[in-house]
């Protein structure tokens, strides 16, 4: 594990706190990207073959909203715009001579005009490697064509010879980052071919970072941008505690370590507009549960979603019935749906969950749909109240509150290598904060391509009790490791992420 250090630049003073190791330089190894957000008219979840179970619903859904990156590639450049997804670990864009860019279909009159698309013969140093790339969707939609490598640049990155699919054929309208582990690439699975550096492989060996890392702030939902920084945190983007918790490995034979941002999701409950803790079917069961920035519903148990429509007064969707609406003037209630992780409950206000309204203005789309017993997604419904932080070196995820709508900005590098166990003495502790226990065990199939969708949402509580939960640092930053946590054996209330609920207006819209 590593450790947080703050090395502020004036002063040397430190902060340590459990999970990476953080410096504050005036040059530092990050890059930043704005993510812009769009809707789409139609959106798939992606499907796991490694055990033919959905890991969110496989149909299509009325809209959905897309976190966005610029992407220029080849020389010379040619701009793409591009979905980032946690929940998968391939680049692939458009062929200007595709066939879905070269024919409108119902949903894209101009298919390829909003995201652009490129055109590897226009490039000087485009590579051709082979005619072996594939993507598949849930509802049997994907798309063919070939693995290439060239040269791409964002967020000031130049990454050269990078590997990516191109697509010649099939309906996958938006190119995809994907920014997961190799071992859920499509390449391995889909023509049994050797894994390749992927993007944030290629950021470390390129000396772009110095720890395969990044940190995701997709603002308010109803926001026009978020950002994403790859080998860096922002630390004027959150408040409170950043509480860090270990992913859950696969279990798979051939691949039983990490794949995936599979975290352990321990309950679900709610609160009414009185305040009143409220319990849901299946909602005290343990479950496994993605961090999926390509997916804009939160999928959860099919009793416990069930259950909460029944709450918030959200009706099945007659054409989709794995998705739920309901009407626009219940995102004014101070009903909360609330998330409990290892050491960490996340209360979304039912204002970050009334989403998509129709033309009426009357009948909205609910941000929490029908997924399977135990493989389920966290998607952008709840993400958006939470930052994130995306530790693949350590196979570890840390969650502290989001802050809607900050302009401020103190970016500080994530720095490589494993800190181990901080000294407790350079410590303040506090009865108010605590963290993560470490996950247990996990099974859980990887993502084999992006899943489309997107949106996002906030934050409040409902306090559970955790026995290996433990006080810790309330300055900026703070967790202790799970090794200091059986040491104290301190019993505490487990942290809540907590953010201002956004009133929904009949008239809210998206672009």
């Amino acid at each position: 594990m590593k450790a947080f250090v703050f090395a502020a630049v004036t002063s040397l003073a430190l902060i340590v706190v459990d999970a990476l190791k953080v410096e504050q330089r005036s040059e530092p190894a990050i890059f930043k990207l704005n993510l812009q957000k769009r809707t789409t008219g139609f959106s798939k979840s992606s499907l796991s073959e490694r055990d033919g179970v959905a890991s969110g619903s496989d149909v299509n859904f009325r809209k959905s909203l897309l976190y966005i990156v610029q992407l220029e590639i080849g020389n010379p450049p040619q701009t793409t715009s591009v979905q980032l997804d946690t929940g998968s670990s391939d680049l692939f864009v458009q062929t200007a001579s595709s066939s879905l860019c070269n024919a409108a279909s119902k949903y894209h009159p101009t298919p390829c005009a909003n995201f652009g698309s490129y055109n590897p013969n226009s490039s000087s140093t485009y590579d051709y490697i082979d005619s072996d790339f594939k993507v598949l969707y849930g509802g049997g939609d994907g798309g063919t064509g070939d693995w290439v490598s060239d040269t791409v640049s964002f967020g000031g990155a130049v990454v050269k010879a990078a590997q990516f699919g191109i697509l010649y054929h099939g309906d996958v309208l938006e190119g995809v980052l994907g920014v997961g582990y190799e071992q859920t690439e499509g390449r391995p699975l889909f023509s049994n071919k050797p894994q390749y550096d992927n993007f944030p492989t290629l950021l470390v060996k390129q000396g772009h970072i110095a720890s395969k890392s990044f940190s995701l702030w997709t603002n308010d939902d109803r926001s026009a941008s978020g950002t994403v920084i790859f080998g860096g945190i922002d630390t004027a983007k959150f408040s409170g505690n950043l509480v860090t918790i270990d992913l859950v490995p696969s279990g798979f034979a051939d691949s039983p370590g990490v794949v995936d941002f599979t975290v352990h999701l321990n309950g679900v409950t709610g609160t009414d507009a009185g305040g009143k803790a409220v319990a849901f079917a299946g909602g005290a069961t343990r479950s496994r549960i993605l961090l999926d920035s390509g997916s804009t519903i939160t999928s959860l148990p099919p009793a416990t979603a069930a259950s909460i429509w029944a709450f918030v007064g959200a009706v099945a969707d007659p054409k989709n019935p794995t998705f739920a609406r309901i009407p626009c003037s219940k995102g004014n209630s101070a009903i909360t749906i609330n998330l409990t992780f290892d050491g960490i409950t996340v209360a979304v206000p039912i204002s970050q969950l009334v989403i998509f309204p129709d033309s009426t203005h009357t009948t909205c789309s609910f941000g929490i749909g029908i997924g399977s017993a135990d493989n389920n997604i966290i998607g952008d419904t709840v993400l958006a109240a939470m930052y994130v932080v995306y530790d693949l070196d350590n196979n570890q995820v840390s969650m502290a509150p989001t802050i809607f709508n900050a302009t401020a900005s103190n970016i500080l590098q994530i720095m490589a290598g494993s800190g181990g166990v901080p000294d407790l003495t350079t410590r303040s502790f506090s009865s108010q904060s605590s963290t993560t226990s470490k996950s247990l065990t996990k099974t859980r199939s990887p993502m084999i391509s992006s899943s489309h969708t997107t949106s996002s949402k906030t934050a409040s509580t409902i306090p559970s009790q955790t026995s290996s939960v433990k006080k810790t640092t309330t300055t900026n930053l703070t967790t202790l490791s799970p090794k200091v946590a059986t040491t104290l054996q301190t019993l505490t209330r487990t942290p809540t992420i907590t953010a201002s609920p956004t009133p929904v207006s009949p008239a809210s819209t998206f672009k």
